[in-house]
């Protein structure tokens, strides 16, 4: 019986102490990259020709 309560809090706390905070950290919005990067000036052109010419055809 003093096992399992052993094991027990030695689970428990390895759980709050390691396994929470690197949840924590992985879920952080800088980490996740679900902010849709800036698309440059000249990508946004050529893909506005693309979308003309395929429009033309």
């Amino acid at each position: 019986m003093n096992a399992v309560v052993n094991f027990l809090l030695v689970a428990a706390v390895i759980y709050f102490v390691i396994v929470v905070p690197i949840n924590r950290v992985r879920n952080l919005p800088l980490l996740r990259g679900d902010e849709p990067e800036e698309v440059p000036e000249d990508i946004a052109l050529l893909r506005q020709i693309r979308d003309a010419l395929s429009t033309q055809h």
